[in-house]
């Protein structure tokens, strides 16, 4: 690590970093000006409201407006259930010999007796979770049981999806929803219960979904899934554009949330997101390797939740940074009093961070393994900047001391 341009005031401790010699007449540097990005000279367009449906914050109620949208083969997948073929043909062949029936729910309800009546609930080890290893050894929690149910069905061409959530009053839980004979069940193998998934009454108070391990919808551009119990952009599908407008709905039904699951085109370096994104994630870090060139985040101003400075984005009226897309080069930060932990981290792009005037204190691990960083304009305002602020980040930057505020620059 490198000081330099650097007017040290008696507060500002830089412990056991190497400083180079400073002349004592040398006035302090300004924050240099470039060329501005397309985003910060051009009005941006953002997805206007369509009308569209939002979900119900009650889970189970959402849960249904989806089904009423999705088309039920969509449940036909495996999905994340890991099962080998050969495994599956022997839960198939065991199925077509003893259990299937006339029609899909007579089927189902054998499945499901079969299910309630053989296996038993591990309360202790071992305890069993792929569905194969539940079919031979019959001991298995919750997520077996949904797991078991699922593959049978699947065996049968019945679509099933599995939900994961709350059971009330109990804690996590998963079971199941069916689709046989034109209706959607609600079932839940390991308390031997079954509702109607249309007669909302009889379940929404007992069971509570957060997400459901399937692909709801899909366009031209992105696919769609249900997830921290929000219609969530699952993922963008293969493109060659650099900017991406994420969409207001899809099937009628408001979209909330950006948390793909698969890694995004890496082309794209330019996300922009309307009044309807309320979400990146409960951690956004996640996103890191989902969207490695992901370089700006552009918010509608009519969002009420989120907002974007400078490409990052920040809860409303916020001053800490919820989410930094992962490719950024560049991060001028909104004032506060304090930087601390954690405030930019496991940024691979990033090169140059403007600390805001106003800034007083840069706390242990504020910035961390951004291993390309270069330099750090550090306003007069600061008086601390702990001896770890600046961690894992190689030893080639420098810390710029600089008399001025920010300016409206981005670097290419």
């Amino acid at each position: 690590m490198k000081l330099s341009y650097l007017l040290l005031p008696a507060a500002l401790l830089l412990v056991g970093c190497q400083t180079d010699s400073v002349d004592d007449n040398f006035t302090p540097t300004s924050v240099p000006t470039v060329q501005p990005s397309l985003s910060s000279t051009t009005t941006t367009n953002f997805p206007k409201p369509d009308g569209a449906q939002a979900l119900s914050a009650n889970g189970s109620q959402a849960v249904w407006q989806i089904l009423q949208k999705v088309n039920p083969k969509q449940a036909l997948e495996m999905g994340e259930t890991e099962i080998t073929d050969a495994q599956f043909a022997e839960i198939k062949d065991f199925v077509d010999k003893n259990l299937k029936d006339e029609g899909e729910y007579k089927t189902y309800r054998n499945i499901f007796n079969w299910i309630t009546k053989n296996m038993t609930y591990a309360w202790s080890e071992p305890s069993y979770l792929l569905p194969y290893e539940v079919f031979k050894n019959k001991r298995c929690v919750c997520q077996g049981y949904a797991n078991l149910l699922k593959t049978m069905l699947l065996t049968q061409g019945i679509p099933c999806f599995i939900a994961n959530g709350w059971l009330v009053s109990v804690g996590g839980h998963a079971w199941n929803y069916v689709y046989a004979d034109g209706q959607w069940y609600v079932s839940d193998p390991t308390n031997d219960a079954e509702y109607k998934a249309s007669n909302l009454s009889s379940y929404q108070e007992k069971l509570v979904p957060i997400r459901m391990d399937f692909t709801l919808f899909e366009d031209d551009h992105f696919t769609y899934s249900y997830l921290n119990s929000r219609l969530n952009v699952q993922s963008i599908k293969s493109t060659t554009d650099e900017s991406v407008m994420v969409p207001y709905s899809i099937n009628g039904l408001q979209v909330s949330s950006f948390q793909p699951t698969e890694k995004i085109p890496d082309c794209i370096t330019q996300l922009i997101v309307g009044r309807n994104i309320t979400t990146f994630g409960d951690n956004p870090e996640n996103l890191i390797q989902k969207c490695p060139y992901l370089e700006e985040v552009q918010v509608d101003p009519q969002n009420t939740e989120l907002e974007s400075y400078k490409g990052v984005v920040y809860y409303k009226g916020q001053e800490y940074p919820y989410y930094v897309p992962s490719g950024i080069r560049r991060v001028e930060l909104r004032a506060m009093e304090t930087i601390s932990k954690n405030t930019l981290y496991y940024l691979n792009q990033l090169e140059e961070i403007v600390v805001a005037e106003g800034t007083k204190r840069i706390e242990d691990y504020a910035i961390e393994r951004c291993p390309n960083l270069k330099r750090v304009y550090v306003p007069s305002t600061v008086t601390y900047i702990s001896p770890q602020a600046i961690s894992e980040c190689g030893n080639d930057y420098e810390i710029v001391r600089t008399t001025t505020g920010i300016h409206e620059v981005t670097i290419h």
